[in-house]
């Protein structure tokens, strides 16, 4: 009887957590679809020339559920930047869980990590050529950060294998074995250099092993020590303030400041379209000038946000309708 007591009380509280699960899978699947749909389109058109409605087409989504994940494309950026990290840090993580030597184990981390670089190199080129980083600062701080992350992971790895006397010299190592490493990927990914991963993964340790033989018999002075390295990282600074970077500030705000704004569903879906519209055009070497003048006319009516749209125009020169 316990039992018969227990299981109708357990079926109606586990329903709607079951429910909730389900929610929470079904938001996160449309997610992850936006982002590799993003990835797709932005590795073929570019960042710029791929519109938010493209996205959603190509998704089978509406924009309301592009705008429930994404605040902008900006945002999306983000997003695909962060994704990106958990699956190489997933894939790294996996191997770390392998019973291999600190050698092998180096030696095959860098290798899921080349692979995975490889399968994305498109959308990799796309991104850095139309500089999407250095137009968002949120995006630069992202990147900054996991730049650190990933000198530690260096570091982390190169002292497992050569040991507490390779201490003293354990940034030079890192920051010559990154190098390296980029330098050859850089070989694969601009100029389509035919190099077996495995093969440069051991290459890059085996000259590893003959730069610290060379730094630990010659006890030279490090050129970096660890105490040195935070506060060089930690004085890189975003790009200059320039006008298009404060002309896209102000277009943020007012993409921000709509969500607050008592707009049907199709207007605010418009006025997110036309800001999209806005943040491409002003990034590109030449803007259209008549073409920005008529997205602003999409905002004249809207008093809350006259000011930015004013700001906007001024800092680009360009006439009010």
């Amino acid at each position: 009887m316990t039992v018969l007591l227990i299981q109708p009380k357990m079926k109606k509280y586990r329903e709607p957590a079951i429910l909730r699960l389900k929610e929470v899978m079904d938001v996160n699947e449309k997610k992850k679809k936006i982002i590799e749909t993003s990835i797709s389109l932005f590795a073929e058109k570019g960042f710029y020339s791929t519109s938010i409605q493209e996205i959603v087409d190509k998704s089978d989504l509406s924009k309301g559920s592009f705008y429930l994940h994404f605040r902008s494309k900006d945002e999306l950026m983000l997003r695909i930047f962060e994704y990106y990290y958990e699956l190489m840090n997933g894939k790294i993580a996996g191997v770390r869980r392998e019973n291999l030597t600190p050698r092998e184990s180096f030696i095959k981390q860098l290798e899921v990590q080349l692979e995975e670089i490889i399968k994305h190199k498109d959308f990799i080129i796309t991104q850095f050529r139309e500089q999407t980083i250095s137009l968002n600062q949120e995006l630069f701080e992202f990147i900054k950060n996991k730049d650190m992350e990933m000198k530690q992971w260096y570091e982390s790895n190169l002292l497992a294998i050569y040991g507490d006397k390779a201490a003293d010299y354990i940034v030079d190592l890192s920051l010559v074995a990154e190098g390296m490493l980029t330098t050859y990927l850089q070989m694969i990914v601009k100029y389509n250099a035919d190099i077996d991963l495995h093969k440069l993964a051991v290459f890059v340790i085996r000259r590893m092993d003959d730069i610290a033989e060379g730094l630990l018999s010659g006890q030279e002075e490090p050129l970096i020590s660890k105490d040195e390295l935070r506060p060089i990282m930690e004085k890189q600074n975003a790009p200059c303030n320039t006008v298009k970077q404060k002309a896209e500030k102000k277009l943020l705000e007012m993409q921000g400041e709509i969500g607050g704004l008592r707009l049907g569903t199709e207007q605010s879906r418009e006025l997110h379209g036309a800001i999209d519209l806005l943040l491409a055009e002003i990034k590109k070497a030449e803007p259209r000038k008549f073409l920005i003048q008529g997205l602003l006319a999409n905002f004249k009516d809207i008093s809350s946000l006259e000011k930015q749209r004013e700001d906007i125009a001024g800092l680009l020169d360009i006439p009010l309708i």
